[in-house]
């Protein structure tokens, strides 16, 4: 799954159920979601990338003149899709709309693609050197184009962070990865207790199933503890033959006499 994100500016904002709606159609998993309105000094962090352009004080302040929505969003082969998605492909590619059908197409006042020419992100903004020439005729319209795409992951991360400080590094697992995950870690366990909370009947089953799932964790470390009297013959060398160290020997009147261990079990030797 490709980590992805997505800012409708404020003329796509305007229409934040239909985009959503549309791209949950497209099979994008939105796993956050922010609605917010920038001040200029947070527009011009965000979009630094573009602050050498000339247009970038008309950039900030369209994106600061209404809110906006940071859309994170999961989905395999995730940035390609979300383009043509976004910003239309050819009418032979399966679920994804012609440019016509676009999102771009749909809910913004302009949609020619450009790139930023530092990061390689995706946008409609009009401060990319490389854009059409015809966008000077009409940069009031190309400022309203309403989507931004970063394609890179570390722009995608960066991005993440921004809006979303306390994004987790690995996003909760897709229902498909948390059924696996249930049906081989949790599942066989939990029906072996349900299995004998059954037969015991206890008066408060959620307590009993509670401590026996404690004591019946497969993952839990075990202690096994030698049986009273087992202690192991030792050599005067203090090391038995099934390895690891012993209490140190000490000789008196001919006998070897073991200082009890850590384990508190006394080792004899005549």
């Amino acid at each position: 799954m490709d980590r992805l994100f997505l800012l409708l500016k404020p003329d796509a904002a305007a229409h934040e159920p239909e985009i959503v709606y549309k791209l949950g159609q497209a099979g994008f998993k939105i796993f956050n979601r922010r609605r917010t309105r920038l001040t200029p000094t947070q527009s011009a962090e965000f979009f630094s990338d573009w602050s050498s352009d000339p247009d970038f004080d008309a950039l900030l302040a369209y994106t600061t003149s209404g809110p906006v929505v940071a859309l994170a969003l999961l989905r395999h082969d995730g940035v390609n899709a979300l383009k043509r998605v976004v910003f239309g492909g050819a009418a032979d590619e399966g679920d994804h709309p012609p440019a016509g059908e676009s999102l771009s197409a749909l809910y913004a006042s302009r949609h020619t693609k450009r790139t930023s020419p530092t990061t390689g992100t995706t946008s409609n903004d009009p401060t990319d050197p490389q854009a059409p020439t015809d966008a000077a005729a009409d940069d009031d319209d190309a400022l309203h184009d309403g989507f931004y795409i970063p394609t890179s992951p570390e722009t995608v991360e960066r991005d993440l962070r921004f809006f979303f400080p306390d994004t987790p590094v690995n996003p909760p697992p897709t229902s498909d990865t948390a059924k696996q995950i249930l049906e081989t870690t949790v599942y066989p366990t939990l029906l072996q207790g349900l299995t004998q909370l059954c037969k015991e009947k206890p008066a408060n089953p959620t307590v009993w199933l509670g401590q026996w799932l404690t004591d019946n964790n497969p993952n839990k470390p075990r202690v096994v503890e030698p049986p009273v009297g087992a202690g192991t013959p030792t050599t005067a060398g203090g090391t038995s033959a099934g390895g690891g160290l012993q209490p140190q020997q000490q000789q008196t009147g001919g006998q070897t006499h073991g200082h009890e261990g850590a384990g508190g079990v006394a080792v004899h030797v005549v």
